[in-house]
């Protein structure tokens, strides 16, 4: 056989032989291997260095302590984040907070005072006054109080004792109602920012649902654009303040079904931005139907994404007024009390607007948010229960 072949072939087993020993930590034995094939010292230094070019690169430096340590703490904390992302959004927008929870009755209303003054008096009336004293509704926080944080947690202690969920109707929100019968609000979006921090600070860590600001998004009409755009910023801060602690569930309210077009309040929602919602709330302090506003909500939840809702059936036992008035119109009832829901998108039926509180001054009424028993006893004797 030509010798130029031989000594490729043995060239190149001999490359085999040491890249085998190399790796293996015996490179030692070389010298062997060229003992008995024979080649010359530099085919062997080839052979050396072709393996020691495809052999692997030696490891990395090892980590300091202090940069592991570093390292798995950021490592930690990335992974607490992201668990804390999905369970938010396992709270906030899978699971009905209302499913199996107990809701607060306050024991001081103004229902349950006027059924106590009436008790010997008026027992008939008393007897009537407790359809509205028995029942839950929500508990509105607003610039009333000089300290919204103190006030939130007094009612959180008050509902804890009951074991109940607690639900809060923001109600502060900068030129509230474009002054009209509920003027009022935040003087300005930082103080607005402020106030909410307070709430969200004094029920950190208690599951609790939020009503975001009736009428806010539905009545902007009358603000300036440039108004209507810090609104939006107002809101979507709020929901990512609220929305923060993984135990809050914020509704952001929609108004009612005959307001705006669904794809209207749908559009303007999403402006605002759906993250951290849980869902929107509909009917508060109106009369619709609760069939009615429920179609519309469930219009809403196609159109957002899947938003569930709440419905206000605090005062539609008799629907709507013939000429649709909102202001304390006559002949109207009780809805059916405050219960969850398990139908998909609507999570619960609650009393949000307290029923005997006057909508403003107009029919004879006191201002706005003051009781009014003889509205109250109408409402009651006209209940759908």
């Amino acid at each position: 056989m030509d010798k130029i072949v031989l000594r490729r072939i043995r060239l190149g087993l001999l490359t085999f032989l040491a890249a085998a020993f190399y790796v293996g930590g015996a490179f030692s034995i070389a010298p062997l291997l060229a003992r008995y094939l024979p080649v010359t010292s530099q085919e062997l230094a080839a052979s050396v260095g072709q393996v020691q070019a495809t052999a692997a690169p030696p490891p990395a430096p090892t980590e300091s302590p202090e940069e592991a340590l570093k390292k798995a703490e950021a490592q930690a904390q990335a992974e607490q984040k992201k668990r804390q992302q999905q369970q938010r959004q396992t709270i906030s927008v899978r699971q009905n907070p209302f499913s199996g929870a107990k809701l607060f009755v306050d024991p001081s209303s103004p229902a349950r005072q006027q059924v106590n003054a009436w008790q010997s008096t008026r027992p008939g009336d008393a007897a009537l006054l407790s359809k509205i004293a028995n029942n839950s509704i929500g508990i509105w926080l607003g610039g009333w109080y000089g300290d919204v944080g103190s006030a939130t947690r007094q009612w959180l202690g008050q509902m804890q004792s009951q074991g109940a969920l607690p639900v809060f109707i923001l109600y502060n929100i900068p030129i509230r109602d474009c002054g009209s019968y509920s003027a009022g609000g935040a003087t300005s979006a930082s103080a607005y920012q402020t106030w909410v921090q307070s709430i969200a600070n004094a029920s950190s860590g208690k599951k609790a649902v939020f009503i975001l600001e009736p009428d806010a998004l539905a009545g902007w009409d009358c603000l300036t654009p440039g108004q209507r755009e810090e609104r939006a910023q107002v809101l979507r801060t709020a929901i990512n303040i609220l929305s923060a602690d993984g135990n809050h569930y914020v509704y952001l309210d929609a108004g009612n079904a005959r307001w705006h077009a669904a794809d209207t309040m749908a559009s303007r929602i999403k402006q605002i931005g759906t993250q951290g919602l849980q869902g929107v709330s509909l009917n508060i302090s109106n009369f619709l139907t609760t069939a009615e506003s429920q179609n519309y909500g469930s219009r809403i939840s196609q159109l957002t994404g899947g938003l569930h809702v709440v419905i206000d059936t605090s005062r539609n036992g008799q629907g709507p007024a013939p000429d649709l008035a909102w202001c304390n119109p006559a002949g109207r009832g009780l809805g059916l009390p405050p219960s969850a829901q398990a139908g998909n998108p609507i999570d619960a039926h609650l009393w949000l607007k307290y029923p005997g509180e006057s909508d403003g001054a107009c029919n004879g009424a006191p201002t706005s948010g003051e009781w009014w028993a003889d509205y109250a006893l109408g409402l009651a004797s006209r209940a759908a229960f």
